[in-house]
């Protein structure tokens, strides 16, 4: 079996967001039946979320990840929805959250029933 691994550094010339590269490279990964490709992907993209939800791309990728993947597809949106209930607090000062909450169809009802599943847990 072949196995890979790559950078999302890319360029210095028109060079992408690591988060958002990820993503592209998980629809990659789905649309051509390449689960390997697909589970590379939602790993770094979880590291990467993880460490850099304060960046600006942060509310982009929520609303790229909700707007390119099926409701039932939970990878990217799971961890999304874990790393912004992680960091509500600070999030919900930016502009940029709070409009994806509005305009991202799914995640304000993913985020919410974590939270309540969250709260049955404690």
């Amino acid at each position: 079996m072949y196995g890979f691994e790559y950078d999302s550094s890319g360029s210095e010339q028109g060079r992408t967001s690591p988060m958002l590269f990820n993503i592209k490279l998980y629809q990659v990964g789905d649309k051509y039946a390449v689960p390997q490709l697909k589970l590379k992907a939602k790993e770094k993209f979880e590291t990467i979320a993880k460490t850099c939800w304060q960046m600006d791309d942060f509310p982009t990728a929520i609303a790229d990840a909700y707007k390119s993947t099926p409701r039932e597809d939970r990878g990217l949106r799971d961890i999304l929805v874990r790393v912004s209930r992680e960091h509500l607090n600070e999030l919900l000062k930016t502009e940029d959250f709070q409009d994806v909450l509005e305009e991202a169809v799914g995640f304000a009802a993913d985020l919410v029933r974590d939270m309540a599943a969250g709260s049955h847990k404690r």
